[in-house]
């Protein structure tokens, strides 16, 4: 058992460094041993990195077998199928984990980006309790923010909306914190400094003056 786990890890580690062709290897090789949720999981993620759609959803088919109550299965079924344009599939999807789960997020904004109508008002209260609970994580809170927003848009509240919209992409920039920083420094300690050199207006200027 306890090798098993240090497979697993090893596995997940490889794949966190794109090196899928290992993390296949090694997930198959456990397969072999002993099938088991894990590894199929992660052979799932491995073949949709390597745009192997069919194997990708063998596997995470394989996983539903082993445990029929996934929602991070479903829920990458659904993006995968929605990216393959399988919308139908994609929607079957997300109703699934709604049933496993009412309080999924990531579900109500799969449902939203298929079909915006889609988002009933029965599924804004249930956001709403999302978004007010205290334990939701920064994900949870920045897509609430982001689904109620649309909702009072359509409502024409458009002070709410902007406030909504505000708090959401202050959300969504504080999950990638260390990534928009590294962004904002890139920016202005190397772009600023060559910022006359490619200045549109600039460039106009010497057209005109030669």
């Amino acid at each position: 058992m306890v090798y098993l786990h240090m497979s697993i890890e090893l596995g997940k580690k490889l794949i966190e460094e794109r090196n899928f062709k290992d993390a296949e290897i090694l997930f198959l090789e456990l397969n072999k041993k002993k099938e088991n949720f894990d590894s199929n999981y992660n052979l799932g993620k491995i073949y949709f990195e390597l745009k192997n759609i069919e194997k990708s959803k063998l596997f995470y088919k394989k996983c539903i077998s082993l445990n029929p109550n996934s929602i991070n299965t479903y829920l990458n079924l659904a993006f995968m199928d929605q990216s393959t344009g399988d919308l139908e599939g994609a929607l079957s999807n997300y109703f699934r984990v709604l049933e496993i789960n009412n309080k999924i997020i990531r579900a109500y904004y799969g449902i939203y980006t298929l079909d915006p109508n889609l988002l009933k008002l029965d599924y804004i209260d249930i956001i709403r309790e999302i978004n007010n609970n205290t334990k939701s994580n920064i994900l949870e809170k920045f897509l609430s923010d982001y689904l109620l927003s649309k909702y009072e848009k359509k409502s024409n509240n458009i002070k709410k909306e902007i406030y909504l919209l505000t708090r959401s992409h202050e959300a969504c920039f504080e999950q990638r914190k260390n990534y928009n920083l590294q962004s904002q420094k890139y920016y202005e300690s190397i772009i600023t400094k060559f910022y006359d050199k490619i200045n549109p207006i600039n460039i106009k200027l010497k057209k005109r003056l030669f």
